[in-house]
C-alpha cells in the first residue's frame, strides 16, 4: 500500500471532491482519481460514491479515512521529531495579504505554528480587500492571498481570471444572526429575500467593500447595509433589533449564539463561502510558500457541516 494512498483519500474527504482535492494536492484531477481507482482495486471495495455536489465517502472509506488519519499523524509526529533541527535554520521571507477578518480569527493558530517551526523565514502580511489582494497578485508585490470567496447556488460572486488561481481549504455556511424579539425569530429558517427587508449590519470592518457579504446581500435586494466597527456594538444592535446580519457556522463564531437577546436561524438559500489561498502561477517560485502552505491547510482543512 502506497503512503500517496492514504493523504489522497483525506484530502477528498476534507474537501468533499476530488477537484479540490487535486488542486490542493497539486495534482491533476485525473491522476487523483486513478490513484483512488488503484487504491479500491487493492482493497477490494468501493471508497467513494459520486453525488451531486461532489463525493461522498461508503463505510468503508469512512473506515479507511479514520485509520489515514491516525497513520498520517503518527508519521507526521514522527518527522517533526527529527526536522525540528533542520527547519530552524530556513530562512527566507514570504508576503502575504489577507482581509482584516481572516487575519483575526482564522489564521492566528497557522501562523503561530508556523512561527514556531520556522523561526527564520519573515511573514510580511498586509491586509486589504478581494480586489487589492487580486491587484497585488497581478502585480507581482506579494507571493500569496488569502480570503474568502462566497458562492450563491454554487456560482462564486466574483471570477478569478488566468495566471491567478484560487485553492480552497476550508468551506463554510451561514446563519442569520437576529434578535429574539424579532418576527423572524418565530421561524426555523430564513431566506436571504427575508434578512434583505431588514437593516443589515456588517462587522469587523470600516468599509463595506472590505467585505464581501456585502455584495452578497446586495443581490439579494438589499439597500441598507451600514458597517459596525466591534462585536460589543454590532451584539447590541442586534439584540436591540435594530437590524440583522450572517455568520459563518464556524466554532469561532459560537459564542455569539450565547448573547443575551441573540437568536440564529439557519439560511434557506444555498450559500457558502470558502477560505482559500490565491496564487499568481507567473510568479510561484519562493520557495518558502509551501512551508507556510502546509501550516495553513493543516489547521484550517477541516470541512464545516450545514
Amino acid at each position: 500500500m502506497r503512503l500517496e494512498y492514504l493523504q489522497y483519500i483525506k484530502a477528498i474527504a476534507d474537501a468533499n471532491s476530488i477537484s479540490l482535492a487535486s488542486n490542493r494536492l497539486f495534482i491533476s484531477q485525473q491522476a487523483l482519481s486513478k490513484a483512488i481507482q488503484m487504491f479500491e482495486s487493492e482493497l477490494d471495495t468501493q471508497l467513494l460514491i459520486r453525488v451531486h455536489q461532489g463525493v461522498k465517502l461508503t463505510e468503508e472509506g469512512e473506515y479507511v479515512v479514520q485509520k489515514a488519519e491516525q497513520i498520517l499523524q503518527q508519521i507526521s509526529e514522527l518527522e517533526q521529531h527529527f526536522s525540528q533541527k533542520n527547519t530552524a535554520k530556513i530562512t527566507g521571507q514570504i508576503t502575504i495579504m489577507t482581509t482584516p477578518f481572516l487575519l483575526d480569527h482564522i489564521l492566528p493558530r497557522a501562523i503561530g505554528n508556523f512561527y514556531k517551526k520556522y523561526p527564520q523565514i519573515t511573514l510580511n502580511i498586509a491586509t486589504g480587500n478581494e480586489q487589492k489582494i487580486i491587484t497585488a497578485l497581478q502585480e507581482r508585490t506579494v507571493d500569496l492571498g488569502i480570503f474568502c470567496r462566497c458562492y450563491v447556488n454554487n456560482v462564486p460572486h466574483s471570477e478569478i481570471e488566468k495566471p491567478l488561481v484560487f485553492v480552497p481549504f476550508s468551506k463554510h455556511y451561514f446563519q442569520a444572526i437576529i434578535s429574539t424579539n424579532s418576527s423572524l425569530a418565530k421561524l426555523d429558517t430564513i431566506s436571504m429575500q427575508q434578512l434583505a427587508k431588514f437593516p443589515i449590519l456588517l462587522t469587523a470592518t470600516s468599509n463595506l467593500e472590505d467585505y464581501n457579504l456585502n455584495k452578497v446581500f446586495q443581490t439579494f435586494g438589499a439597500d441598507n447595509i451600514q458597517a459596525v466597527n466591534g462585536y460589543g456594538l454590532f451584539t447590541q444592535l442586534i439584540s436591540n433589533n435594530l437590524g440583522v446580519s450572517l455568520t459563518p457556522t464556524l466554532s469561532e463564531y459560537f459564542f455569539l449564539e450565547k448573547v443575551n437577546g441573540i437568536a440564529t436561524r439557519p439560511i434557506s438559500n444555498n450559500i457558502y463561502g470558502y477560505n482559500g489561498y490565491l496564487y499568481n502561477e507567473q510568479h510561484f517560485d519562493n520557495p518558502c510558500i509551501e512551508y507556510f502552505l502546509q501550516e495553513l491547510c493543516n489547521y484550517n482543512s477541516k470541512p464545516d457541516k450545514k
